[in-house]
């Protein structure tokens, strides 16, 4: 994949991409897919991800702190440097004695442009998360103790786009085809898709 210049001199943005490239500009970026396994955007001229991979927690730990007994949610989600936030999937079940709290680890994530890494915890023996802290990628680590609890979650169950073979565009979604299934990004959200929701093709 490249781009070229009024020159007709050529910039490499991508390697190992198919020859079936299907693209939609979109809000001064340009989103494509080779339909086998490569996806991508084109932002201010420069090559970078569609979308965020969901990441994982390492591992979770009691610690000390102020929480009261019972079994706390937790999630983590990657910011990049723009802004944009990725999916998170099932949270991690923490179970912590009164007066407790507990750390949270992570692998440093590979892609350079994650800035961020979100921590949301839900409240005692419930379900619902919320934002309780944001902390460099590079910590790779958190202790929440207790405190006051930010916005809910909004990106659970939500991921990157797959590779497909066909894209446009719909009162403010990205809709793409893979095989016989068509998939909708959310609304003004195109980096991110509920792979559970699909309509199939006959």
């Amino acid at each position: 994949l490249k781009r070229i210049w009024p020159d007709f001199t050529t910039t490499i943005l991508d390697t190992g991409v198919g020859e079936d490239v299907r693209y939609i500009s979109m809000d001064e970026r340009i989103y494509w897919s080779d339909g086998v396994g490569k996806t991508g955007v084109i932002d201010n001229g420069l090559p970078r991800t569609w979308g965020i991979e969901v990441p994982a927690i390492s591992s979770v730990t009691a610690t000390a702190g102020t929480l009261t007994a019972g079994t706390y949610g937790v999630v983590i989600t990657h910011e990049r440097s723009d802004g944009q936030e990725s999916g998170a999937g099932i949270s991690q079940a923490v179970t912590v004695a009164d007066g407790g709290g507990f750390t949270v680890t992570w692998a440093a994530p590979s892609d350079s442009s994650i800035e961020r890494v979100n921590i949301y915890v839900s409240d005692q023996n419930s379900t619902t998360l919320y934002k309780v802290g944001s902390t460099p990628a590079s910590t790779a680590t958190y202790t929440y103790s207790g405190g006051v609890l930010g916005r809910t979650l909004d990106t659970q169950w939500l991921e990157p786009p797959q590779a497909c073979s066909n894209i446009t565009d719909f009162r403010g979604r990205i809709y793409m085809s893979v095989g016989e299934y068509v998939f909708a990004s959310t609304v003004f959200g195109y980096e991110l898709y509920d792979l559970r929701d699909y309509h199939a093709i006959d």
